[in-house]
Formats: C-alpha cells, structure tokens, sequence
C-alpha cells in the first residue's frame, strides 16, 4: 500500500529527530530507522525525503519560518562524495582500530580529527558499507588479516596477528597489549552489569514479598477493625440494657419498702386498739 504524503507535522518530528541525533553525535542512519519506526515507513524512502526537503527548503524561506526549522543544523554537502579509494581506505582503518578495541564512533573522531560532522559522515559511510556491501566489507577485512590485523567477531575485539618471521615490534606489543586491556575492561565492566542485574532482581523479588506481606496485614487490621467495631456496638447495647434492667429493680425495691412501711405501721395500730380495750373485728 502507497504510503500517504508528508504532513506538515511528520516534517517538523524529522528534522528534530535528525537534531537530536547530531547532537548526541549519533548517525543519521540511525536517526533515519527511528523515523521510519515511528513513522511506518522506509529508512530509505525517509533519508531520500530529508534530502529532498533541504533542498526545497533552501528555496522556501517562507516555509523554513512556517515549519519553525533552522537549516543551518542540517546542511549537507551533496557533492563531496567517497571515491572507491577512498571508501577501502577509510573501511579498513576503521576495521583496524576496532581491533584494537576503539568504538566505531571513536575511530570515526579519530579519523575526522575532532570535526563532529566529519565524524557523522564517516560513521554513515562505515555503517552504509557494512549494511549494503558485505563484498566490500569482507575484502577490506580480508586485508587487514593478510597484513596480520583482523577481527574475529564483531561482538569481540581480538588481535589477530599472522605468522611473523621477525620478531614483534614494539609497535606491535603495545598493540596487543592495549587490545588485551580494552578486553579486559570490557570483561569486568560485563561482570559488573550482571552483578548489578542479580542485585536489583533480588531486591525487586524481596520487595514484593514485603508488599504481599504487608497488603495480608493490612486485610487483617481491617477485619480485626470491623470486628472490633461490632463488639463496641454490641458493648453499648449491653451496657444501655443493664442500666434499664437495673432501674426497673431499683423502682420494684422501693415499691416492696413502701409495702412494708405500710404494713408496720397498720400492725402498730392494731396493737394499740387491743392495748386500750378495744374489740377489733376482721372481716373474713
């Protein structure tokens, strides 16, 4: 399916992804797989838009101000290309010093003396070659294991060096020296990250268990809270029934005490009237 036209927006989120990148020194490549990630479209067909707009833009001036994009962050010279020569030389030099543990990156300054957009060009060379022309790439590496420097792996820097019949030159030691430095560093650095990978996996698991045990706990509280709160309330109803029970008995015993103050008093009476003579008569 034909992919739709460049918005506007899509525009502007390209030149600042390609900004972005500059100014971490990455590659444009780079910049471009990242857009068309985004974008779904292709590395290709992104790169050959870009350079398409800086021309265009270039002439638009109007549209430089609309989209907000500064051109003197992406020039690009369009003529100054690699010749064949030159493309081998800069390859193999690059190869070369990547066996001798320095970064793709590294080397690319190195070879730009320090210039940051040479270092992009280069880097994009290098990266456009090993991704496009492996024939090119295998030759040059070929080379540089016949002069007796190679790599072995691209995940591993390893000096090669070929049968010498003289002796080792002081230049060749300290090449294999510094490779076997840059192999160890690169060996405790990798022990370090799965140290540290172990560390924080444990750390994570305890923390779980903790936050498990601690969610458990917090349950419990709220049912001993809703427990708690029934039995006050069930305290209260208890209490207010004890206090009715206990005036019902306190009004029943003053009730019995009027009673028999009643009592005495019509018994001391009677005691009276037969005391002076006088008949009394009860009625059955």
């Amino acid at each position: 399916m034909m992919q739709s036209k460049w918005s506007n927006v899509e525009v502007k989120k390209l030149f600042q992804t390609v900004e972005k990148y500059k100014n971490e020194n990455k590659s444009l490549l780079d910049a471009f797989k990242e857009f068309a990630k985004k974008s779904n479209r292709k590395p290709n067909s992104v790169r050959n838009y870009y350079y398409l707009e800086i021309r265009e833009l270039s002439q638009n001036i109007e549209r430089q101000k609309k989209l907000g994009i500064d051109l003197s962050n992406h020039k690009v010279n369009f003529s100054d290309k690699f010749s064949e020569e030159e493309t081998k030389s800069l390859i193999k030099e690059i190869l070369r010093q990547k066996c001798m543990g320095v970064s793709v990156r590294k080397s690319c300054l190195n070879l730009a003396d320090g210039d940051l957009s040479k270092m992009v060009r280069f880097q994009n060379k290098f990266r456009n070659i090993s991704a496009t022309n492996r024939k090119l790439y295998e030759q040059c590496l070929s080379e540089l294991k016949s002069e007796g420097l190679g790599i072995k792996s691209e995940k591993r820097n390893v000096v090669y060096m070929k049968p010498q019949e003289r002796k080792l030159s002081d230049e060749d030691v300290n090449s294999l020296f510094l490779g076997l430095i840059n192999l160890v560093k690169k060996t405790a650095i990798e022990n370090v990250e799965k140290s540290l990978v172990s560390e924080t996996e444990f750390a994570n698991t305890t923390l779980r268990q903790t936050l498990s045990k601690l969610s458990q706990a917090e349950k419990t509280v709220s049912t001993l809270s809703s427990e708690l709160s029934s039995l006050q309330i069930e305290n209260k109803k208890i209490r207010e029934e004890n206090i009715l029970l206990k005036t019902k008995i306190a009004k029943f015993m003053s009730q019995q005490i009027v009673k028999t103050n009643k009592n005495k008093s019509l018994v001391k009476y009677l005691r009276e009237m037969k005391a002076s003579g006088n008949n009394i008569w009860t009625k059955i």
